[in-house]
């Protein structure tokens, strides 16, 4: 019989059946080796065979073992190397004797043709007689000499290689794992990938919700620590823009939103402790009405002030370098005192019957307070 070029080895994704065709040559059953899923299958525990005597055949999975659909299956040649005919002098010299021995023959030159094939070679153009392969080492790859003439083995650190760790966190950021300048090692250093950076242990994240007319939340993620001025943050959401702060890295201070106002915060180097809501407006900063004649920095920026009988302006929760605005309307007539951390021009207002406008600013243990302007 003739031997055809057919390839020794083929690929199948499973359609849930139990035979599939062997297209090539073989002769015994266990010349073929068959793999489901990457993993080797042993004749007759999980296949049987039909065909073979020097033309093609099938192969049949046993009940128990068909592989379900789309699973990968190779069937592939594996043809020992052998001669078992031995021709005697003036013995039978029989043609289909002779055939089946020529075509073994041809069948393992297809055979190692195959894996010839799937052999990593030079091309035909180099000039070598060809290489070898050096002796396998701990920790090295193959790579060309300074020549390039032969194949070593190089160490990672002569090459300069760099090491990343087998697994890591997702969205974390490598950073160098000792002074080589090679090796990387995962970190909590996080970035979305929204583009948020968060470090942990440094400040959590809070969240505030917005109340503008877009309604969405703003995120603030503390991006790191500066002993003389406190966190750098950055915020996101529709409706923000950034945030500022005055602060020397620990006590009280107020956020302050790009578009309008914000609530006061105590700062230390191990957390952030809100006193109140952050409310984003657009433009301007609204006005707070108290008229206890107290005004609580820590509950607003801008006062409106209607007392209802004799009061004492004064302040709490003085914040260093917050100021602001406060309308007095003493329409009633009343007697306005100053509290004892309210600095005036000359140590007195005139706050008598009538609206009046006032402007302060606060160094977190005075109120330095203007003198009044009285409108109609």
């Amino acid at each position: 019989m003739t031997i055809t070029t057919t390839a020794t080895r083929i690929a199948y994704s499973a359609t849930g059946g139990a035979t599939y065709s062997v297209p090539f040559e073989f002769f015994d059953d266990s010349d073929l080796d068959v793999f489901v899923a990457g993993t080797q299958q042993t004749l007759t525990t999980h296949y049987t065979v039909s065909g073979g005597d020097g033309s093609n055949g099938s192969i049949t999975f046993t009940s128990g073992n068909i592989p379900t659909a789309a699973t990968a299956i190779v069937i592939a040649l594996d043809l020992p190397l052998k001669r078992d005919t031995d021709y005697q002098q003036s013995g039978p010299y029989l043609a289909d004797t002779v055939n089946l021995d020529h075509d073994r023959a041809w069948v393992a030159i297809k055979q190692l043709s195959e894996g010839l094939e799937r052999a990593i070679q030079v091309p035909i153009t180099d000039g070598s007689s060809g290489y070898d392969w050096p002796t396998p080492t701990a920790s090295t790859v193959i790579g060309w000499n300074s020549a390039g003439t032969a194949l070593e083995n190089v160490t990672l650190a002569s090459i300069g290689s760099a090491i990343f760790p087998g697994s890591s966190t997702d969205n974390a950021v490598p950073r160098f794992d000792g002074t080589g300048g090679q090796s990387f090692q995962g970190s909590g250093v996080t970035i979305s990938d929204g583009d948020d950076l968060t470090v942990p242990g440094v400040i959590a994240d809070a969240v505030f919700t917005s109340n503008d007319s877009v309604g969405t939340s703003s995120r603030l993620n503390f991006i790191s620590w500066n002993s003389n001025f406190g966190p750098i943050i950055r915020a996101t959401g529709a409706s923000n823009s950034g945030l500022n702060f005055d602060s020397n890295g620990t006590g009280p201070f107020r956020w302050t939103h790009s578009n309008g106002v914000t609530t006061l915060a105590t700062l230390n180097a191990t957390g952030l402790t809100l006193t109140g809501n952050l409310t984003a407006k657009t433009g301007y900063i609204p006005f707070t009405t108290d008229n206890d004649g107290t005004l609580d920095m820590s509950a607003a920026q801008n006062f409106k002030v209607t007392p209802s009988g004799n009061v004492t302006l004064q302040f709490s929760n003085e914040v260093n370098g917050q100021s602001g605005w406060i309308i007095l309307d003493n329409s009633g007539g009343h007697t306005i005192s100053l509290g004892a951390e309210v600095k005036v021009p000359g140590g007195s207002l005139s706050l008598g019957t009538g609206t009046h406008i006032l402007s302060y600013v606060s160094d977190g243990t005075s109120v330095y307070v203007t003198a009044a302007t009285e409108v109609s």
